[in-house]
């Protein structure tokens, strides 16, 4: 490799920052997809041998751990299972093996790791959903690197790949409002679980900047936070709010069939929308309207942060935010053209 050639020389002649060039050339998250591919056609033209250093850093991981709660791994919601054989088809394409391990109420409380996580070639471990802080603790103290999937511990400095819940939280009302509901509900377990607080936290938000109430008897829970098991045993309130939010798909789901059994069409009597867009979203009657992030960004950006802290341990912690999108289906109803129609008519 000629010398001479450097990341500066990339950022010079691309008219990017040094650290733009050394984010694409390590395969880094934020940099957009046109610019890497700039950056790195440029640098193949300059004689910058990236690729070499990418593969001598990929060769020194052999295996890798993915630990999620049980809970979070329930048949009818595959959020998490998605990411994992996101990067498990990362890991294959570098020859690096990937371990799940699920992890029972009874192992958190207890703190039971599975032992491989701690033997020597167990060069990393990603944990996917809300964990205790004490499993967390335990394996930060043995210095194995750590990669935070979908949520983050505010007392750990540790790599954390995010959904901006607030924010989310906040245009899914906005939505809502903007369609003409100004009394609206949420369902979810905002009190332990803190992805749901957060979205609960921006429903609020915009409610106050809209200048709408904020019910507290339209908030409801369905499901059990320890156990991942969702209930039609719950009350609704009286009288219903116009619309819901729902924590996630599976709590709209059994939402739906409570109205349902209720009597209440959806969504001419009440609307329902919520988090994470999974399958179940496109098959229920009708169909969902949903918000959520990429679970193939989460894997890539996740797979990405963990190379780099391996080869890089010193580097200062990252917090990742996945963008989102709002899949808008017929879960939600227009307020404001249905009063525009009925005063017209």
């Amino acid at each position: 490799m000629d010398k001479r050639i450097s990341m500066q020389t990339i950022a010079d002649k691309l008219g990017v920052s040094k650290v733009t060039v050394y984010r694409a050339l390590n395969n880094r998250p934020g940099v957009s997809d046109r610019v890497k591919s700039d950056i790195m056609k440029c640098a193949d033209e300059l004689g910058y041998q990236y690729s070499n250093r990418m593969v001598k850093e990929y060769s020194n991981i052999s295996e890798l751990a993915y630990i999620v709660p049980q809970h979070f791994l329930a048949d009818h919601d595959r959020f998490y299972s998605k990411i994992y054989d996101h990067i498990q088809e990362l890991c294959n394409e570098h020859n690096i093996k990937l371990n799940l391990y699920v992890m029972t109420s009874k192992d958190e409380e207890e703190v039971n790791l599975p032992p491989k996580i701690f033997a020597n070639n167990c060069s990393g471990i990603f944990f996917a959903g809300f964990i205790s802080s004490k499993v967390v603790m335990k394996v930060k103290s043995k210095g194995k690197p750590i990669v935070l999937i979908d949520y983050f511990h505010h007392e750990f400095e540790l790599d954390s790949i995010l959904s901006d819940n607030y924010y989310m939280g906040y245009v899914v009302a906005c939505y809502l409002i903007e369609k003409g509901h100004k009394n609206i509900g949420f369902v979810g377990d905002y009190n332990n679980i803190p992805n749901i607080a957060d979205r609960f936290l921006g429903l609020q938000k915009a409610l106050i900047e809209n200048k709408l109430p904020i019910c507290y008897k339209n908030f409801i829970i369905n499901d059990d936070w320890q156990t991942g098991l969702y209930t039609l045993n719950f009350t609704l309130p009286e009288p219903l709010p116009t619309a819901f939010v729902c924590h996630c798909d599976m709590a709209a789901y059994y939402l739906y069939e409570k109205l349902k059994l209720s009597g209440f069409s959806i969504p001419d009597d009440v609307s329902v929308i919520s988090f994470d867009n999974t399958d179940i979203a496109e098959t229920m009657n009708p169909k969902l309207t949903s918000i959520y992030s990429s679970r193939k960004d989460f894997a890539e950006v996740a797979f990405k942060q963990m190379v780099h802290r391996i080869t890089h341990p010193n580097s200062m912690p990252e917090k990742n935010f996945i963008p989102f999108s709002l899949a808008i289906r017929d879960s939600v109803k227009d307020l404001t053209f249905a009063n525009s129609k009925y005063l017209i008519g």
